[in-house]
């Protein structure tokens, strides 16, 4: 069953992909003829190894410690790359992890861990992953363009996720495809693939100008919204 599953998924991938770049629309919004929820019969719920297939991603673990599709594979630390939490309400995204040893800098961490604390999280709780895969200095585009499909497995795989959040303006526009505006993307709740998708400051972005921090709880509120 396993082995049907994955066939259905690539099958899935790859009309998805020929979708996208027919039209456009990287993230579906428009055209969301493909559902990436595969209903099984029931009696195969029950079967333990199928269920933790669909969270758990460490099989493509070894295809992101392979991956030299850009330049940014020489700053990669084997550190990054940890099993997902199969229970996880939120994913929490960033454009790319600020070193080699994990997504936050230690002053960035610090703020995340008291904002996901705030509105009731456990570290059990959420997943915090990057688009970039790779530690860099500065958001890459193309890079992103190489990376955009273990992000988008991960969203696939992530079933208990009832919301992703964008954190920053790089990640936010990259996600949505609409130029950095985050005044426009903190006044929607977005939809990606049937999950609210919500856009926020990142604790970098917080860190180099406090005043952020407000409209960061502003959004923060409206996540605690869709897991209470």
């Amino acid at each position: 069953m396993q082995e049907n599953k994955d066939a259905i998924e690539y099958i899935l991938s790859v009309l998805d992909e020929t979708e996208r770049a027919l039209t456009g629309d990287v993230l579906s919004e428009r055209n969301r003829i493909v559902k990436y929820d595969i209903t099984f019969p029931p009696e195969e719920k029950a079967q333990p190894a199928a269920a933790s297939s669909r969270g758990n991603a460490s099989s493509d673990m070894p295809a992101i410690r392979d991956c030299h599709k850009c330049d940014l594979w020489m700053n990669r630390g084997e550190e990054r790359f940890k099993l997902p939490k199969r229970r996880a309400k939120v994913m929490f995204i960033t454009a790319f992890p600020e070193n080699r040893f994990g997504i936050l800098a230690n002053d960035a961490m610090d703020m995340f861990q008291k904002q996901v604390a705030a509105i009731g999280l456990t570290e059990q709780d959420y997943i915090l992953t990057s688009l970039l895969k790779c530690p860099a200095d500065r958001f890459d585009p193309a890079a992103a363009d190489q990376c955009r499909g273990y992000l988008k497995d991960e969203m696939v795989k992530a079933t208990s996720v009832k919301c992703f959040v964008f954190l920053g303006s790089d990640i936010s526009s990259y996600m949505l495809r609409k130029p950095a505006n985050m005044d426009l993307f903190r006044s929607k709740v977005w939809n990606i693939n049937g999950i609210p998708s919500v856009a926020t400051y990142s604790e970098r972005e917080c860190l180099m100008d406090p005043r952020l921090k407000r409209p960061v709880w502003e959004d923060l509120k409206k996540v605690r919204g869709f897991i209470s």
